[in-house]
């Protein structure tokens, strides 16, 4: 798994628990809708996170973006 520093630092702030909730659903591109996936990396778009991974059902690419209120 593959974040950038400033990416890691937020990803740290999220309580494990919550962390896992997160991953149970983002978009994937491939499906066409919101899936569980498995994180690959993770960066910051502006003032969200972006968790990327990949569709645990078909393997598609799956983002989602956590606002940080930063």
């Amino acid at each position: 798994m593959a974040f950038t520093p400033e990416a890691q630092a937020e990803w740290d702030k999220v309580d494990p628990a919550d962390q896992l909730e997160l991953v149970k659903g983002g978009f994937c591109t491939r499906c066409l809708a919101t899936r569980a996936f498995t994180l690959d990396m993770g960066e910051m778009r502006g003032h969200e996170l972006a968790l990327i991974g990949h569709c645990d059902t078909c393997g598609g690419r799956v983002v989602r973006l956590i606002d940080t209120g930063s």
